[in-house]
């Protein structure tokens, strides 16, 4: 996969089918980011069927996106500002999912590692082409 930078997915306005392996359970969970004003909203492609709090709510075409809001949002969902950052905020939420469909509690399991964005779009260097 093509590296990008935060202009060049901004300028694309959406990044399609980003595959990521949840903790502990290998699970895999795919998402789009969709720009929408000054940040971007997480869709989940293939959010699993459990019952429970998910964080979830409805958006458009019948695709759920996560619920997302920070100190100051007032308690209502808001884009995420960078895409690193949604990146970021989708692992943890399959990770949180997937601790909820087998303890029922809506955390990141323990000994979750932590995950570290070394992609362009959070200043580090593009792999050299092979």
């Amino acid at each position: 996969m093509e590296v990008i930078s935060e202009a060049q997915a901004r300028e694309a306005r959406s990044i399609r089918n980003v595959w990521y392996r949840a903790y502990p359970t290998r699970r895999d969970y795919s998402f789009t980011f969709e720009l929408e004003g000054a940040g971007w909203r997480i869709y989940a492609n293939n959010p699993p069927s459990v019952h429970g709090f998910l964080h979830l709510l409805p958006g458009t075409a019948h695709r759920m996106y996560i619920c997302y809001d920070r100190p100051g949002s007032g308690g209502h969902a808001v884009p995420v500002p960078t895409l690193s950052e949604a990146q970021s905020v989708a692992a943890l939420w399959a990770d949180c999912v997937e601790n909820f469909r087998t303890t029922g509690q809506f955390t990141p399991a323990a000994g979750r590692p932590q995950v570290v964005d070394r992609s362009v779009i959070n200043g580090f260097a593009p792999y050299p082409s092979a």
